[in-house]
């Protein structure tokens, strides 16, 4: 008697999942060649489309982002999004340096480079 062929296994490839890691992929890059505003941006979009996904898909589907009850997944993703969104619009939050212009990214570090500068070569004191 011959043995039973093996059955095959279920491949689960998680689409999904499969697009929000390249999203992530892509908001790194966009952190080194943009900024983190932008960067923020980014994330805030990739987790209201797995939220929309998540409403869509319903059930146990879009596998990979799909963990919880429905409706749980779909509010922890938008308050994760409303949490980012307001940290990257907050008032005091220093903008890109690609939109300002700066080199250093802020007063405060170029202020405090030049009085570097001058206690290096003797023009000036710690204290001044």
């Amino acid at each position: 008697m011959t043995p039973a062929p093996p059955e095959p296994v279920e491949r689960h490839t998680a689409p999904a999942l499969w697009l929000v890691v390249l999203a992530l992929v892509g908001m790194t890059l966009t952190a080194v060649a943009d900024g983190a505003r932008t960067a923020a941006a980014v994330l805030v979009a990739t987790l209201v489309g797995a939220a929309a996904a998540r409403l869509i898909g319903r059930g146990r589907h879009p596998e990979g982002i799909a963990v919880r009850s429905t409706w749980l997944d779909v509010t922890i993703l938008l308050l994760l999004a409303l949490g980012i969104g307001l940290l990257m619009l907050a008032p005091g939050v220093a903008p890109d340096p690609a939109a300002t212009g700066s080199v250093t990214g802020s007063a405060a570090g170029s202020a405090a480079g030049s009085a570097a500068g001058q206690y290096r070569s003797g023009t000036g004191s710690p204290s001044s």
